[in-house]
């Protein structure tokens, strides 16, 4: 009798631990669905999973202020970390390590340059992940360049006379106003002032500009400085963008994360504090915002003898050093 009766106990406890199983499962499925209907963006792997991290780096943390890190985190599970390049050849011993950073954040004519040493991901899914995302204008680079922000940069003449020039941290740059003065025969105009370097860290924040004789700005910061007048100096057209580390192990993820980023929300809360226009369409597009930061923008602009970098020259730096004072660059 005993023996009989074993089989039925065990097929009770079997029927009894499923239905406990599925009553959990049940359970749970249900919190789900609660916390979805508590909280839309309401995520399991928010909760169960560790994040990814990306290492972002950038000339710039301006254009990372910690709110917008913070959605982007919790939006895509993902850890960043934002790291400030100090100079060139750092940028390049960062991009030579494995793995090195998964995404950089610089001007155009430093992709350009890191392009063609071999240092930059030129994987096709790069264009068309976020190469879309870009007016046509913009777009012809995508597949290592992500060109993000552009500006019209012209020497204006401010209300102070100190008889100095407030001039951007990019050697290249500052070299290519004084080519294109040198064939204009105004370099001993140039010259003669004191040139005062701001990092673009900085550059957003420093009084150097205000003070100055003449500055170098976008021309939205322009356009909110009516008491401004421009130069005769030439003008120069600058572009801020994003490029991926060659040996970075997490491109799909560095996708995920800046196709967060250049979302048109969150953009247009950018717009507010960076006085460069967009390469979105969807900014493009929007009828909210304000016509100097969308990409048609530039067909209404007026250049005076244009300045384009096409490339970041390696002693740049040093040449730069030899004509203004020493390590201003």
């Amino acid at each position: 009798m005993k023996a009989s009766k074993l089989p039925e106990k065990l097929n009770l406890k079997k029927i009894l631990t499923e239905a406990s199983l599925w009553l959990l499962f049940l359970f749970v499925c249900g919190l789900i669905g609660y916390g979805q209907g508590l909280k839309p963006h309401f995520k399991v792997s928010d909760y169960v999973v560790s994040p990814n991290e990306i290492h972002i780096l950038t000339i710039s943390d301006h254009f990372f202020p910690p709110e917008v890190i913070q959605e982007i985190e919790h939006s895509t599970h993902t850890k960043i970390i934002i790291s400030t390049i100090q100079s060139w050849d750092q940028l390049k011993i960062k991009l030579i390590e494995t793995p090195s950073p998964e995404i950089v954040f610089i001007p155009s004519h430093w992709a350009q340059t890191l392009n063609k040493e071999g240092l930059l991901n030129t994987d096709p899914t790069i264009k068309t992940n976020l190469g879309e995302m870009l007016v046509s204008d913009f777009s012809v680079d995508s597949q290592f360049f992500i060109a993000t922000y552009w500006a019209k940069l012209s020497l204006m003449t401010t209300t102070e006379k100190d008889k100095s020039i407030a001039f951007l941290n990019d050697a290249d740059l500052f070299l290519g106003y004084l080519d294109a003065l040198k064939k204009d025969k105004q370099d001993t105009n140039f010259i003669k002032h004191t040139i005062k370097i701001s990092n673009m860290d900085l550059w957003f924040k420093d009084t150097n500009i205000d003070s100055a004789e003449i500055g170098l700005s976008t021309h939205i910061l322009s356009l909110k400085k009516p008491n401004w007048k421009k130069t005769s100096y030439p003008d120069s057209f600058y572009t801020l963008g994003f490029s991926f580390g060659k040996n970075s192990r997490n491109l799909k993820q560095s996708l995920e994360v800046l196709e967060y980023y250049m979302s048109l929300d969150i953009q247009m809360h950018l717009q507010d504090s960076i006085p460069f226009a967009s390469t979105l369409a969807a900014i493009n597009e929007n009828p909210a915002a304000p016509n100097e930061i969308k990409s048609s923008f530039l067909r209404t602009l007026d250049f005076n003898k244009m300045i384009i970098l096409k490339s970041k020259a390696s002693d740049a730096n040093s040449k730069a050093n030899q004509i203004t004072a020493p390590d201003s660059f």
